[in-house]
């Protein structure tokens, strides 16, 4: 049986699933540092990581775009590997700074 392709549409609304999820996903980030500075509980050495991560992911979206892209993938594709640096920076700061539910653990 052979594989169905996506239609373009579809594509184009599981990309606005994905973006929609990092931009909650960031405005979580953003208040538990906005917290964290704010209360002076926040790791020794917050303000120069959050700059620094967003440096290390932006240049490396922007190779790996290029190659994706150099390489005659599809649009998507090239967005995907854009986006995957930044994304996986985005999930580990969220797990990180106390965003993901964990297992075992009752309130």
């Amino acid at each position: 049986m052979a594989r169905r392709r996506k239609s373009p549409a579809s594509s184009m609304i599981s990309a606005s699933f994905d973006m929609a999820r990092m931009a909650a996903d960031a405005q979580f980030v953003i208040a538990a540092r906005m917290f964290g500075l704010a209360t002076s509980t926040a790791a020794k050495g917050e303000n120069t990581r959050m700059i620094a991560e967003k440096q290390a992911a932006m240049a490396e979206g922007a190779m790996r775009a290029g190659i994706a892209a150099a390489t005659g993938k599809s649009p998507k594709q090239i967005a995907n590997a854009a986006m995957a640096p930044a994304k996986r920076t985005l999930a580990a700061n969220k797990k990180r700074l106390g965003g993901s539910k964990r297992k075992g653990k009752t309130k």
